[in-house]
């Protein structure tokens, strides 16, 4: 990605996942002009965090019941 990035292949380019994380601080993408990132935020939406407890609820409860 930072080889098309850096010669202009791309207009701009965006992402909010990077192979290592944090990205190393000498990437060539943080110095792109038309880079940028944003936070991952995907599991930060209401029917997200509903699927989250959702799938908690069915694997905790089972483990806290009684025998």
């Amino acid at each position: 990605h930072a080889t098309h990035t850096l010669s202009s292949t791309l207009s701009t380019y965006a992402t909010d996942v990077f192979a290592t994380e944090p990205p190393p601080r000498d990437s060539p993408l943080l110095r792109c002009p038309n880079f940028y990132a944003t936070p991952h935020i995907g599991a930060a939406t209401y029917e997200a965090q509903a699927r989250v407890w959702a799938s908690l609820t069915v694997t905790l409860i089972p483990t806290l019941t009684l025998p």
